[in-house]
C-alpha cells in the first residue's frame, strides 16, 4: 500500500525495513500510520525524503522544523518540515504476532487448508485427463507447475 501511496481511511501501512528503530520497531514488523494535526516530541513518525519513506522518532521541534533520530542511532537525522510527515504511528504488529495471528486463527488456517487441499484435488482430476489426452510427458509438465505453485504459495505464507 505505500509504495502505492494508498491509505485506507486515512491509515497507511509500512513495513520496517532496518534496524534503525530496535528495540522497539524491529525489521519486517509492520506499522500503521495516520496523518495528523499535531505531533510531539517522542512521538514515532514517518517522513518522505529523497523519494524514501523513514520511521524515527521525534526528539525535537524547532520553530516549525522536526529533528527526528532513529532509537538506535547515535546521531539526529536533518530536521525536516511538518509538511514531509505522512504520519505518526498509531499501531504496530510485529512480525511474529503477525504470524501467529495468521495461523493461530482457526478460520484463515482452514481456509488454508481447504485452498491447498483445492489445489491437490484439481492437480489430481487435471493430471488424469491429461494421461488420457497427452500420455506422460503432459503429466510432468503439470507435475512441475504444480510444484512450483505449492512452492510459491507455501513461501508466501512462511515470509510473512
Amino acid at each position: 500500500f505505500s509504495a502505492l501511496n494508498i491509505s485506507f481511511l486515512g491509515f497507511r501501512l509500512f513495513r520496517v525495513g532496518s534496524g534503525s528503530m530496535e528495540p522497539n520497531l524491529k525489521v519486517k514488523d509492520l506499522v500503521v500510520i495516520k496523518k495528523s494535526s499535531n505531533y510531539e516530541i517522542g512521538d514515532i513518525v514517518t517522513y518522505k525524503e529523497n523519494n524514501e519513506y523513514i520511521t524515527h522518532r521525534i526528539i525535537s521541534i524547532e520553530n516549525d522544523k522536526f529533528v527526528t533520530k532513529g532509537d538506535s542511532n547515535n546521531t539526529s537525522d536533518t530536521p525536516i518540515l511538518k509538511d514531509a510527515l505522512v504520519g505518526k504511528v498509531v499501531y504496530r504488529i510485529k512480525r511474529s504476532n503477525f504470524i501467529n495471528y495468521l495461523f493461530g486463527q482457526r478460520t484463515t488456517l482452514i481456509i488454508s487448508c481447504i485452498i491447498l487441499a483445492l489445489i491437490i484435488l484439481s492437480q489430481d482430476k487435471n493430471e488424469r485427463k491429461r494421461k488420457e489426452i497427452e500420455g506422460k510427458e503432459g503429466i510432468e509438465k503439470d507435475i512441475n507447475r504444480f510444484n512450483i505453485c505449492l512452492f510459491i504459495y507455501l513461501a508466501f505464507i512462511l515470509y510473512y
